[in-house]
């Protein structure tokens, strides 16, 4: 590997030189140096993506089913999916139906394979759910 990236010769990492849009005429390149299971990790889709789906404490249960039928995409094309719950108002006191909400989105999907703790970070709480292997 070359010193011009920053990449230790000791270190196998991969880098992917990908063209950025811009508006000149001159093409514009940026670098990215991922370790290899992240690039190959034996998907047609070499890049895990994370996806997000925003819902909201007082979510519709036909409204629910359209976000979990969305998230199945997602999981199926072997995409990560972070849902995030807003909590407005006087719910914030109440982050349980946040986690009820969470659950019952968890319990549709089908290519759920591992999920996270739930974290709650101000007026949001939010779960990752990984792919099945």
């Amino acid at each position: 590997m070359s010193h011009k990236f920053g990449v230790e010769k000791k270190r196998y990492l991969d880098i992917i030189i990908r063209k950025v849009k811009v508006f000149s005429s001159d093409p514009h390149y940026k670098y990215y140096v991922y370790p290899p299971f992240y690039i190959h990790c034996g998907s047609e889709h070499p890049i895990m993506k994370l996806k997000s789906i925003r819902l909201s404490a007082t979510i519709a249960d036909h409204d629910l089913k359209t976000k979990a039928k969305q998230a199945d995409k997602f999981l199926k094309k072997k995409h990560q999916v972070r849902f995030n719950v807003q909590l407005k108002g006087r719910l914030i006191s109440r982050p349980e139906l946040a986690y009820e909400i969470l659950d019952k989105i968890i319990c549709t999907l089908e290519y759920c394979g591992t999920k996270t703790k739930y974290t709650f970070k101000g007026i949001t709480v939010s779960c990752v759910c990984n792919p099945k292997k």
